[in-house]
């Protein structure tokens, strides 16, 4: 499954591997977003799995990635620019259910130059180049261009409006600096993605659909926040059967060097092939923090990766998420953001 990774019209905006705001309403990323180890999702809200996959190679990623189609499959979001095409490493949520709700600022990239500028979380995005904008489909053409030429914003913040002017970055740049790589069709992938594991991916993703047999944490996390678990979600595959990885967020896993799409052929010795959906919950979370094992099958090569499993809860703040009413949504956004989640 090459691009499913979250997020957004980050200019990463959707970059393959879905990632997994499974309830944004919408994210757009104006920049990029380092999340979802490949899981850019352009659309989020809860997608299934395959447009994910088509929208990640976040993205977002993740990045980001986000509208509002993740749940059906979908070109990718960044042509026709792909890997040329430049970003303000900004990402933008805003609202599908609630057209009265503004764009929002969620995330500025650390490695853009808008990380230097007076940007936060929680700013509404009211303008780009002088064109109002309280859409994704309205902002996501003005924020990521060919062009190499600064993004006049207009901005909110409480009952202040003021403006900004950030530069752009290209978005293989920055996919570069949070340790991913944008191929000529725009999806992305870790940097030390092979063509093999490249090659698996994309007809994993032509296959997707029908293989896809059920999904453990398809938020990207699970339902208590207090349990520890390795930071994704899990693909239950049929003909033939297989436990592979999914929606990836920062976390000890993919710190560790989980990819998306890898095959987890053995879990602390167990094969989780087989296994209930509860039964998976368990052996993919505890109620303590623990050493988890992996073996894993890339695209025919073996690995075996170990790691500390993570707090849910502290994992969802690394990726810069919360939960509100038990959906996932944007942390760090003013208190009148949660309605448009309502």
């Amino acid at each position: 499954m090459s691009n499913l990774r979250w997020w957004l019209c980050r200019a990463r905006v959707s970059v393959r591997r879905a990632s997994g705001f499974v309830q944004i309403a919408i994210a757009l990323v104006i920049g990029a977003l380092p999340v979802f180890q490949r899981e850019v999702t352009w659309a989020v809200h809860g997608s299934d799995g395959k447009i994910r996959m088509k929208e990640q190679r976040m993205l977002l990623t993740l990045l980001l990635v986000a509208t509002v189609h993740a749940m059906s499959g979908q070109s990718n979001p960044l042509a026709p620019y792909g890997k040329d095409t430049y970003v303000t490493g900004i990402t933008v949520v805003g609202s599908a259910k609630h057209t009265s709700c503004p764009l929002f600022v969620w995330i500025v990239n650390e490695h853009s130059p808008a990380a230097k500028l007076d940007i936060k979380p929680g700013d509404r995005l009211l303008a780009v180049d002088g064109q109002p904008v309280s859409t994704i489909e309205q902002a996501r053409p003005l924020l990521r261009i060919a062009k190499n030429q600064p993004a006049w914003l207009s901005l909110g913040r409480g009952s202040k409006t003021f403006f900004v002017d950030v530069p752009r970055i290209r978005l293989s740049e920055l996919e570069e600096k949070d340790g991913m790589k944008v191929l000529s069709d725009g999806s992305v992938y870790p940097l030390d993605a092979t063509d093999a594991e490249i090659k698996y991916d994309k007809e994993l993703e032509d296959h997707f659909t029908e293989r896809l047999a059920a999904r453990v944490f398809p938020s990207h996390y699970p339902d208590d926040p207090q349990l520890y678990y390795p930071g994704f979600e899990i693909f239950v595959f049929k003909n033939p059967a297989a436990i592979a990885v999914g929606g990836l967020e920062h976390g000890p896993a993919s710190d560790a060097g989980i990819h998306w799409g890898d095959v987890i052929t053995s879990i602390n010795g167990v094969d989780p092939r087989g296994k209930s959906i509860p039964e998976l919950q368990s052996l993919f979370s505890s109620q303590r923090p623990e050493q988890m094992t992996l073996e894993i099958d890339r695209a025919g090569k073996t690995k075996t990766l170990s790691f500390s499993l993570a707090e849910a809860s502290d994992v969802l703040h690394k990726n810069h998420r919360e939960l509100y009413k038990g959906k996932v949504i944007p942390a760090g956004m003013p208190p009148e953001y949660p309605k448009c989640e309502d």
